[in-house]
């Protein structure tokens, strides 16, 4: 049968393969390319899949360039995946199985060849290309078959829908082809346009420029999926048009997207809307990498993300752009204080929401490194008391003897501590320190002296800061005040002498003749003073009673005590006499001594016949002396 095909049946320029079998076919007088591709020992599926020997092997038959067929042939590489003269291309970029044909084009080839003279261009297949631009009119989809196979059977597609064809190429439509058309014909034929869009594949090239165009014209929050044919063929003019300078244009399509509020929130999403959601849906991560990583570069750099918070498959190492909350944490301040940073800055301005200030500008790694180098100087608390290496009461009890300095931080308005200060204290400590002496002394710790001697650590440290103790030992620059030993002895002859503000609850009892549950009583009920003071003895903190404040009780009231004391009779039978009499104490508790209200009780007493022995009551002065002095002995 070979000797009936022809010598020589052409490729046509920018025809495809499978255009060029399906004219061969009708050429040879067959009703379909599968029946041509059974002849020759081969499927016709094969071939449509592209394989480079069936190419071969047709293009020998039919006398056309083999090179041709296989530079402008569509091959399958992959599920969802070809090749075009040499670029990538995907199932989203390529139109394979629907035909898509520029009208007027297969007419003037009908009329130049005859019937047989159309032919299938490769770009075609391309859904970027959506004009001719020979004729400048958009590309005519042709209804599909029922089965798919069939569609590759160019000839016959264009026999069924010949009418339709020639209706369309009447019509007036007229559109200008894009640059990004002429970019994607030009790239086929191996002419580079644009070093940027050349470094990627073509279809992720094209789908940049469309997408990122179509965030251009119709804003971020317009759906890609509702775009027309139109819609997406100006899409990517305008895509085109702005990567012509590369990365930098690309930086600045990015920057005139993002909105004003991105300085305290991550909008990069709302900002970038569809292009955004491309880049972070594709399917070939490895492919969109470049793109990815000057994208999410530029989103680290301008918008609030948190470290370790993923952008299109990469964490943030460490974040650039702070939010106010954000600032506020890292720095450890209150929301207000650094509003008043920020508005004293220049970064913000006052506003009457909610949140107190507008920022006028992001807040970056800069600012809060000022604002930390600021604070640094400033100490907390609980830093203070690391860095003096002492509990927190000792620390409020060198602020109260004034050795150490608590201030209100300008910025965040709150105690702090001159870490300057503190050093201070402690390069003075470790000035005071002798040495480890060689006999004779009882060194111990600071805590440990002021436990055994009932004082405050604080009292030893002042002290040792002003030099009254000879012996200090202890490494000041390792452990801090903490490690600071010194001599008992010499603690306890250099701490002062107190002398006790008042009396004891038990000399009270005794001063008054009642009980020690009564002196509490009268604690509680308010009738006498108590206050926290120290045994001049022991060094023991207890509850005492303060000076003045028997005298003032014994100014309104008398015990069951002292009257049997000063009427000379026993106190049982002398309450029960008086109760007998009327003369009745004040109601307590029971176990609680009787307490009787000294307003009219002398005149009530003389009035049942009750006198002191010398025959004259002693006021309220002298019993409270007479008192104290029966005490005293």
């Amino acid at each position: 049968m070979t000797d009936c095909y022809p010598l020589s049946f052409p490729i046509k320029h920018y025809e495809t393969a499978t255009s060029y079998a399906s004219r061969l076919t009708r050429y040879c007088g067959l009703y379909s390319p599968n029946d041509l591709c059974l002849d020759l020992g081969f499927r016709w599926q094969d071939f449509v899949r592209g394989d480079d020997i069936l190419f071969g092997k047709l293009a020998e038959i039919g006398g056309a360039s083999a090179n041709d067929m296989k530079r402008w042939a569509i091959r399958t590489t992959g599920r969802h995946q070809f090749e075009v003269s040499g670029q990538r291309a995907t199932k989203a970029s390529l139109v394979r199985t629907r035909l898509r044909v520029c009208p007027r084009c297969l007419v003037e080839d009908r009329q130049a060849s005859g019937r047989l003279g159309v032919c299938r261009r490769h770009f075609w297949h391309f859904l970027s290309v959506r004009t001719c631009a020979t004729h400048t009119m958009p590309l005519l989809t042709i209804p599909p078959e029922k089965y798919t196979i069939h569609n590759y059977d160019f000839i016959g597609q264009v026999e069924r829908h010949w009418p339709l064809i020639n209706e369309a190429s009447e019509d007036g439509a007229y559109r200008a082809s894009s640059e990004l058309e002429h970019y994607i014909v030009d790239r086929l034929e191996g002419v580079a346009r644009n070093g940027f869009l050349d470094q990627m594949p073509m279809f992720i090239a094209t789908r940049l420029c469309e997408v990122l165009g179509f965030v251009m014209l119709f804003g971020p929050a317009s759906k890609l999926a509702d775009a027309t044919d139109e819609d997406l063929h100006r899409a990517g003019q305008a895509g085109f048009d702005a990567l012509r300078a590369g990365k930098e244009s690309l930086l600045e399509v990015l920057h005139s997207l993002r909105s004003e509020i991105s300085t305290s929130t991550m909008r990069q999403r709302s900002d970038l809307g569809a292009f955004y959601e491309w880049l972070r849906l594709s399917s070939f991560p490895e492919e969109m990498e470049p793109i990815r990583s000057i994208v999410r570069d530029y989103i680290f750099e301008h918008y609030p993300v948190p470290d370790g918070y993923e952008i299109l498959g990469r964490p943030c190492a460490q974040r650039t752009v702070y939010t106010v909350e954000a600032a506020c944490k890292a720095l450890g301040i209150e929301r207000k204080r650094i509003s008043r940073y920020l508005v004293g800055d220049g970064a913000a301005e006052r506003n009457k929401t909610a949140e107190g200030i507008s920022l006028k500008r992001a807040i970056d790694r800069k600012d809060v490194a000022k604002i930390s180098e600021e604070m640094r100087g400033r100490v907390t608390s609980s830093e203070a008391l690391e860095m003096l290496s002492i509990k927190h009461r000792t620390l409020q009890d060198l602020c109260e003897l004034g050795l150490v300095e608590q201030e209100i931080d300008n910025l965040d308005q709150r105690p702090k501590y001159d870490r300057a200060k503190l050093q201070a204290v402690l390069n003075s400590a470790a000035g005071k320190v002798t040495g480890v002496p060689v006999g004779g002394a009882n060194l111990l710790l600071v805590a440990d002296v002021a436990r055994r001697l009932r004082c405050k650590s604080a009292e030893i440290l002042a002290l040792i800061l002003a030099g009254k103790l000879n012996t200090v030992s202890g490494d000041v620059s390792r452990t801090g005040l903490a490690g600071i030993k010194v001599d008992i002895d010499q603690v306890r002859y250099a701490l002062p002498n107190w002398e006790l503000p008042g009396i004891t609850r038990t000399d009270a009892s005794t001063t008054l003749r009642v009980t020690y549950q009564t002196i509490n009583y009268l604690i509680d009920q308010g009738l006498l003073r108590a206050a926290h003071m120290r045994n001049p003895k022991s060094r023991q903190y207890i509850t005492g009673i303060c000076d003045g404040s028997i005298d003032a009780f014994l100014g309104e009231f008398d015990t069951l005590g002292l009257m049997a004391r000063r009427y000379k009779r026993p106190p049982g039978p002398f309450g029960c006499h008086l109760e007998a009499k009327g003369i009745c104490p004040l109601e307590t508790p029971p176990g609680i001594s009787w307490i009787f209200r000294r307003r009219g009780l002398e005149a009530r007493l003389h009035k049942i016949g009750v006198k002191p022995p010398n025959g004259r009551a002693p006021d309220v002065n002298t019993r409270a002396k007479s008192a104290d002095s029966a005490n005293q002995q």
